[in-house]
């Protein structure tokens, strides 16, 4: 990754568990003004018309999502074997989690804070690691192992982790082979002490994006979109013409929204209001590009 190659040997080390973060101002109070250049040298001016040359332009950061810790102040980019952390203020690198994973690092998300821990998160592996850590003093605090590779991994309420397996990477061949599956895991008190609770109705052949918030849960098929909530005997499907490339639930149950790779944003409104999971409600055309849609995420 490049975040890896634009350091060097004077870059701050990893930070050792259990030991607290270097400082690095943790308000937000000073927003990016304008940047100017080409992306690997761009300067940006903060609102207090200080200039700096972020470490975060100039490339793709990672194979794998990146994520905010819950507060906004830093950002977790998984590299390797391991997830680097960097201010989202000065983004400047300040360290990373310490012990790196076995396997190299697949997902990575953050939940909410609670006392005791102010940043809880959590990484999966290739090997099927997924670890809990305080993401503001780099302490890991407990290991779950799974029998398949970590997919991805969602935070969707304070004591609840669901972790998709499963589904490997076709080497040479694109896609993914082995069918893929979303375990539930109960976390308890500040040390997120986790255990396995069941694995939910929801599985894929053709495994893609994956999110959760509340009691729902949206993963992609190929060109299927399989929706599930609490109180749900099963699954429901919501067919496509075009491959799913990514998907966002929203956090206050209102819609559920997917991309495909012709560029559209459907949306699904007022689906999560049907306790039966039954009711055909046809998708709202949201917005359309150029590209496919790579990501999607609920702002306000």
């Amino acid at each position: 990754s490049s975040a890896a190659q634009n350091q060097n040997s004077s870059s701050r080390s990893a930070v050792p568990s259990g030991e607290p973060m270097p400082p690095d101002d943790d308000g937000l109070d000073e927003p990016i003004a304008a940047a100017s250049g080409s992306a690997a040298g761009a300067i940006v001016k903060l609102g207090d018309g200080r200039r700096i040359q972020p470490e975060l332009l100039g490339g793709v950061l990672a194979a794998y999502a990146p994520a905010f810790g819950p507060k906004g102040i830093r950002l977790f980019v998984p590299c390797g074997s391991t997830v680097l952390i960097y201010s989202a203020k000065t983004t400047k690198r300040l360290g990373e989690l310490s012990p790196p994973h076995k396997g190299k690092v697949t997902a990575v998300c953050a939940g909410t804070p609670r006392e005791g821990c102010a940043e809880p998160l959590a990484t999966g592996s290739s090997l099927g690691e997924v670890r809990l850590w305080d993401g503001k003093t780099g302490a890991c605090l407990a290991t779950l192992s799974f029998e398949a590779p970590v997919r991805d991994i969602r935070w969707p309420s304070e004591d609840t982790l669901l972790v998709v397996t499963g589904g490997e990477e076709a080497s040479g061949r694109g896609g993914c082979v082995g069918r893929a599956s979303v375990e539930r895991v109960k976390l308890k008190g500040a040390s997120l002490a986790p255990e396995r609770a069941g694995v939910l109705p929801l599985g894929a052949d053709r495994p893609g994006p994956f999110d959760a918030a509340g009691s729902a849960a949206a993963l992609c098929d190929g060109s299927v979109l399989l929706l599930w909530m609490e109180g749900w005997t099963g699954p429901r499907r919501l067919p496509h013409r075009h491959p799913l490339t990514a998907v966002s639930v929203d956090p206050l149950g209102r819609y559920v929204a997917a991309g495909d790779v012709k560029g559209v944003v459907w949306v699904w409104w007022g689906i999560l209001e049907d306790s039966s999971g039954t009711a055909a409600k046809p998708p709202a055309r949201w917005h359309w590009h150029a590209n496919p849609v790579r990501a999607l995420a609920h702002c306000g």
